[in-house]
């Protein structure tokens, strides 16, 4: 019989030290959003608008060189950057904002997609992902994702995710990770 994927609980002090985090950075955020400067984050630097222009992607960790460490945890903080040409606002969002196709838009890291709930500008999504790293690994995981519009060329989304669980019935474990391996090489 197959297992099914099991959340793990954090606990309490990397909750609250999570939750710090993200209000100092939601906070950091909207007043950037409000102080005149660039809309864009790659506008901040000569160098990322270059890159960004040019096609490639610029990813950067936004709390510096590394995760932030908190009590019994890491905090993986990422802002990143692409130029789509020859598309609207409109037509962005529609791609985006389709989350049951999701699992065609984005493989192979995401597997399977499904809309829970949408009302307005918010959406509750089913995103199951695979990450292969050292060993495989399956996640089934929640989202909250919400959209405000600033006018109409500029948005925000902000995705926050709700639940992380390993799926261990699409989980490889490391002996059956390092036989593939072996037998690849």
């Amino acid at each position: 019989m197959a297992e099914t994927a099991k959340p793990t609980q954090l606990r309490p002090q990397t909750a609250e030290a999570f939750d710090a985090y993200i209000h100092k950075a939601e906070a950091a955020t909207e007043q950037a959003l409000h102080a005149g400067g660039p809309f864009l984050w790659f506008d901040l630097s000569s160098e990322r608008t270059q890159q960004v222009q040019k096609g490639q992607v610029v990813v950067q960790c936004s709390a510096g060189r590394a995760p932030v460490e908190v009590p019994s945890g890491l905090i993986h903080d990422w802002t990143g950057a692409a130029w789509i040409c020859g598309t609207t606002v409109e037509d962005t969002l529609a791609l985006i904002q389709d989350y049951d196709n999701h699992k065609n838009i984005d493989k192979p890291e995401v597997i399977a997609s499904r809309l829970i709930s949408h009302h307005d500008n918010d959406f509750q999504i089913y995103l199951r992902l695979l990450k292969k790293k050292i060993i495989t690994v399956v996640l089934d995981t929640d989202h909250e994702v919400h959209y405000r519009s600033l006018d109409p060329l500029r948005w925000v989304c902000r995705s926050y995710t709700t639940r992380i669980a390993d799926n261990p019935s699409h989980t490889r474990t490391s002996s059956e990770e390092s036989r593939s391996c072996l037998t690849m090489n």
